[in-house]
């Protein structure tokens, strides 16, 4: 090669940004950054990316940022494809690849049907400036409430109209809003003042600090290492209260079983228990399960996060059943339901296995109007479109209507698929409302009760 010529690279060799230790920019945001120089929109970028990848999964994916920063997703495959195309060897600081077989989905932020999903700074993004500034991956843990550089507590709707922002905005147009086009910048934002929250924030921002500076990804043995020495745990001096006692046990049986991988929060209730950075969790096992780590363990008198608040998504898959199949009319395919709730089908199996096991035979019973594939890709595409703010009367028709003209259903198919992401919508919407599930709840716990006293001998 003659001296001085330069290997061509077909994206621009932009480098990854960062506000500091811990803010690294996230891949996400970098690829839109790219898509934008390269004028094109973010799934266009991605079906270029995957242009010579036969296992890749389909475009599409990536308007969603999960599909870029992982942990559990194909973000491996445009992670490596972006670092070819920009010749930007460290590209991986900006995704969770460093705990990608160690922690669940659980606790980054990702598609809602309310469309809860991405937040900001308000405060960032009205300082920003196109040269040096960045969303960074810190933004994308769901626990996280407030901005590391302002002190304000993150935004997720619009100050004006409070409208919800999509995922998928393109880089110019994301600090506007969607709805009104006011500017999401400003600075009235709530100072984050909760002493819980600011434990959380900073332990996520030293852990992202880890992230950046991780090259070899974790193996899931140094939690099950941590696990079991936290179980081995005897003595007066290294003896665990009963709450944490049964908390190591149910963990444990789940990652000996393999039935699911650990959720940030559970990180975060250990780390809190024990006094250690979430990355000596995974690090360093047997270290940060040492019984001497808080001399009184009498004062702890329960989780920080406890399971009514972590498994809001189990609570409301058991409604979200309940609603479906009391109706008449017809039901998606179950990956569909887990996946607008955000739980893996193991998930949902292991906290309700009734509820789950009935779901499938109600599914099962249905007259299939079309392939389960198609089906399970028909009905993602219309839960999608039914986050757009369109009236209920036309939401049917416009469904039908896609759902012809893209996936080539019939009349009767596609009155089937709209009618039942519908009914999911609803459901959706009715189990996020606390009161709601609250009330739903008293109700099935009055109901076993009654069962109960009907069963019970005279």
């Amino acid at each position: 090669m003659p001296e001085g010529r330069v290997i061509f690279k077909p994206l621009p060799p932009s480098p990854l940004r960062s506000a500091g230790p811990g803010l690294q920019e996230s891949l996400h945001h970098y690829a839109l950054r790219i898509a934008a120089q390269c004028c094109m929109s973010i799934r266009k970028l991605e079906k270029f990316l995957l242009r010579d990848d036969p296992r890749a999964p389909k475009a599409g994916n990536a308007a969603f940022p999960s599909s870029w920063i992982g942990p559990r997703s194909n973000f491996r495959s445009l992670l490596k494809a972006l670092q070819r195309d920009t010749g930007v060897g460290n590209l991986h600081n900006g995704t969770f690849h460093a705990i990608a077989d160690v922690v669940g989905r659980g606790g980054t932020r990702r598609r809602q049907i309310r469309g809860e999903g991405r937040v900001w700074c308000p405060v960032c993004y009205l300082e920003w400036e196109d040269a040096s500034s960045c969303e960074p991956l810190i933004w994308a843990f769901e626990m996280l409430s407030a901005c590391a550089v302002h002190g304000v507590q993150l935004e997720s709707r619009c100050h004006v109209c409070a409208a919800s922002q999509a995922f998928s905005v393109g880089y110019r147009e994301r600090r506007f809003c969607e709805q009104c086009g006011s500017a999401l910048g400003h600075r009235n934002g709530t100072e984050e003042l909760d002493r819980q929250a600011l434990w959380v924030n900073s332990t996520l921002l030293k852990f992202t600090s880890w992230i950046e500076e991780v090259d070899v990804p974790i193996t899931n043995a140094n939690f099950l290492a941590f696990l079991t020495a936290m179980s081995n745990r005897r003595g007066a001096e290294e003896s665990l209260p009963p709450v944490i006692k049964a908390y190591v046990k149910w963990e444990l049986d789940k990652a000996v079983k393999e039935l699911s991988l650990p959720t940030l929060a559970t990180l975060l209730n250990f780390a809190a228990y024990q006094g250690v950075a979430l990355q000596d969790i995974l690090c360093e096992p047997t270290f940060a399960a040492s019984g001497h780590m808080v001399p009184s363990a009498d004062r702890f008198d329960g989780l920080l996060f406890r399971r009514r608040d972590l498994q809001l998504s189990h609570r409301r898959v058991v409604y979200v059943i309940s609603k479906l199949t009391a109706s008449n009319g017809p039901v998606p395919p179950p990956s569909v339901v887990w996946a607008e709730l955000g739980l893996w089908c193991n998930g949902v199996r292991g906290y309700c296995p009734h509820e789950h096991q009935a779901y499938r035979e109600r599914f099962l019973a249905q007259k299939a109007l079309m392939g389960l594939d198609r089906f399970k890709r028909a009905a993602t595409s219309c839960m999608r479109l039914l986050e757009s703010p369109i009236s209920a009367s036309k939401q049917k028709v416009c469904l039908r209507e896609h759902l012809r003209t893209n996936y080539g259903l019939d009349d009767a198919g596609s009155s089937h698929c709209a009618n039942a992401c519908v009914n999911l919508r609803e459901a959706l919407v009715l189990s996020a409302d606390e009161e709601e599930l609250i009330r739903f709840e008293k109700h099935r716990i009055r109901r076993a009760e009654r069962w109960v006293a009907s069963a019970e001998p005279p």
